[in-house]
């Protein structure tokens, strides 16, 4: 049973009603406060103060202070009229109906107030992106500018220099012609089909250069080892069963390079082979598919999206990460043909970015997956819970310095 308080005081004013109520020496952070139009309470274990108010105040504009050990009400009356008392003259289930109609329109208001932020939020967030891709437009209208105004100036110096060009021949080829002809002919001009004999110069002597030596090919193999490390023959047997291990769990996951055969070894048909791996739930004989296939062809940006879902459902977030970064590296130019390769990319790397807390990464590649598909459904939550992710560590309080003597005692 509660302890109702009674020791309490009010007082009021035309427009206000201040009520005190004592807190018994209780912490602040223990005790619990509800105010509504009709109904205050103030809770803090064993006691209890709740009043059902005579009339009805603004709830908005009134307010509850905790100073000096008490709580103290300040309440906005809705009519300027004087109280003969605080507290309605009514019978027990009154209360409790009174009671209940205050609780239930609170409830009502704060999720009314929760949709409101939820709106707000949205319709922010929406605004954020488009202004974000109303910048890279502009940026991107920027650069064609300048390219554009860099050839007008280009093509405008090359047609004045071949315009002046033509001017000095215009104007010196005559003026040489005139000037041969009035010289006449050159002394010691020779005539037509007339050779003339010049002294020969001396001429240095040349070291002779010694001819190039004959060259052959020196071939030579490789024992393969799949160790990094030189071979040891006091190793050789745990190397041996290791690489037996390893491989019966490849033939485990019903994927072994081994046994393909030649025509076998097209990345297309690998590709295809992952998918079906990564359908049936087989993640590993998925990812040793795509991994076959990127040994040989490292180029091909399907893979690497292929095998960043296999990743991403076996939950290695490091290796999506690198799947994915470099997939995108590999579609460029974007053109339309790598739309949907680019939004998968950013779309599993933004994923694997907020499983290991990097929300604020991964909203930034949710954005860019946004911006290729607006309207897919999953991208709303995804962002919801990036922001979330900030904002909760944005409330943490700041990590302090330990001593380590401090620690061991």
């Amino acid at each position: 049973m509660p302890i109702i308080i009674k020791d309490f005081t009010w007082r009021q004013t035309e427009d206000y009603v201040i009520v005190r109520v004592p807190l018994h020496n209780v912490l602040t952070h223990k005790v619990d406060l509800f105010t509504s139009d009709t109904y205050i309470k103030v809770h803090f274990p064993p006691f209890l103060f709740e009043a059902c108010l005579y009339d009805f105040i603004n709830e908005e504009q009134s307010k509850c202070t905790l100073v000096k050990g008490e709580a103290v009400f300040e309440l906005l009356k809705t009519e300027k009229n004087e109280w003969p008392a605080l507290t309605k003259d009514v019978s027990k289930r009154e209360v409790i109906r009174i009671k209940e109609e205050a609780i239930e329109r609170a409830h009502k208001k704060c999720e009314e107030r929760k949709k409101n932020m939820t709106k707000l939020k949205n319709e922010r967030r929406r605004e954020c992106v488009k202004k974000q891709m109303d910048l890279s437009a502009e940026s991107r209208k920027q650069v064609e500018n300048v390219k554009k105004e860099n050839k007008i100036a280009a093509v405008t110096d090359v047609m004045a220099w071949k315009e002046k060009e033509t001017d000095d021949d215009k104007i010196l080829l005559p003026l040489w012609k005139k000037m041969t002809s009035k010289l006449g002919p050159v002394k010691g001009q020779t005539k037509p089909n007339q050779s003339i004999n010049l002294p020969a110069k001396s001429q240095k002597p040349t070291s002779e250069v010694p001819p190039p030596r004959a060259f052959g090919k020196i071939s030579c193999d490789f024992t393969y080892r799949a160790f990094p490390t030189p071979c040891r023959e006091s190793k050789m047997n745990e190397e041996e069963e290791w690489l037996k291990q390893q491989a019966a769990a490849r033939r485990a996951t019903g994927f072994v390079a081994e046994d393909l055969r030649p025509e076998e070894n097209d990345p297309m048909w690998l590709l295809e082979k992952g998918l079906h791996f990564h359908s049936v739930g087989n993640y590993l004989g998925a990812v040793s598919a795509f991994s076959h296939a990127i040994k040989t062809w490292d180029k091909i940006p399907d893979l690497y999206v292929a095998r960043s879902h296999s990743q991403l459902a076996l939950g290695n977030w490091r290796r999506v990460l690198l799947d994915t970064t470099k997939a995108i590296e590999l579609c460029r130019p974007h053109v339309a043909s790598n739309a949907e390769m680019r939004f998968d990319s950013h779309l599993n790397r933004g994923k694997a970015l907020l499983e290991i807390g990097k929300g604020k990464s991964a909203l930034a590649d949710f954005i860019e997956a946004y911006e290729l598909k607006p309207y897919y459904a999953q991208l709303e939550y995804l962002m919801d819970r990036a922001e979330n992710m900030e904002e909760a560590k944005e409330e943490l309080p700041p990590t302090s310095y330990i001593e380590p003597a401090d620690l061991a005692n």
